[in-house]
């Protein structure tokens, strides 16, 4: 019962919208990072360049990442190699900082390509805004799942191309997911549409639970009164 979090962390249960934007939240992380590892050939990141390429996304999570090399199946060249995209072990909280428009963007065009039959009445945008906190949550748990299913894929690729065969056996005793299992993703937003942008002044009940950025000047303050 390896998870990327704690247990205890989970203080609600998810509903079915969370498990479905979990997945596309997950399918769009990991399509920007499949087009980094494709970048590496020239032609490849010519043609990846005339269409959204999810650079800003990439450019927000890439502190979790690091490229490595491995030794390449091409035969005919034994000095060949080729570049993977794997997670860094790194735990404890991790704040991600992402801009609003240029996430909602990225991800409509990736959400739009690959899943027409999706509700498009209810998007990021509408659950981030109504549910921030099922919202973050869900975007937290997926880039979770990014990390540990890269960090498996080069497990795999270690265990294939080196003399211990029961490695792959035993990579839920690897000391890294002690590591991963303490880390906590937490995305933060900034620049919100300005239908979101309050004034302190302005502040509604019916703003309450929802994901507001608010402008103002804090002259005075003072403890809740009972």
């Amino acid at each position: 019962n390896k998870g990327i979090a704690p247990t205890t962390i989970v203080t609600a249960p998810l509903e079915d919208e969370d498990y479905e934007f979990i997945c596309r939240l997950y399918s769009f992380i990991r399509s920007s990072l499949d087009r980094v590892e494709l970048q590496q050939d020239d032609n490849i990141m010519q043609q990846q360049q005339q269409r959204n390429d999810y650079k800003k996304t990439w450019q927000s999570l890439s502190f979790l990442f690091q490229r490595i090399k491995h030794p390449s199946n091409n035969t005919s060249n034994n000095d060949a190699s080729t570049t993977f995209i794997t997670a860094k072990i790194t735990g404890g909280t991790q704040i991600i900082t992402l801009d609003n428009e240029s996430f909602l963007q990225e991800f409509n065009s990736h959400d739009g390509n690959n899943h027409s039959s999706t509700n498009i009445n209810f998007s990021f945008g509408t659950y981030l805004h109504q549910y921030p906190d099922r919202a973050l949550a869900s975007l937290g748990c997926a880039i979770g799942l990014n990390i540990l299913t890269l960090w498996r894929r080069h497990q795999s690729l270690l265990s294939s191309t080196s003399n211990h065969p029961l490695q792959q056996h035993n990579n839920n005793q690897h000391p890294h997911l002690l590591t991963l299992d303490t880390a906590i993703y937490r995305p933060r937003f900034y620049n919100l549409s300005p239908s979101s942008q309050i004034r302190m002044a302005n502040i509604r009940t019916s703003t309450v639970g929802c994901l507001v950025s608010l402008r103002g000047t804090v002259t005075k303050a003072r403890p809740k009164r009972l």
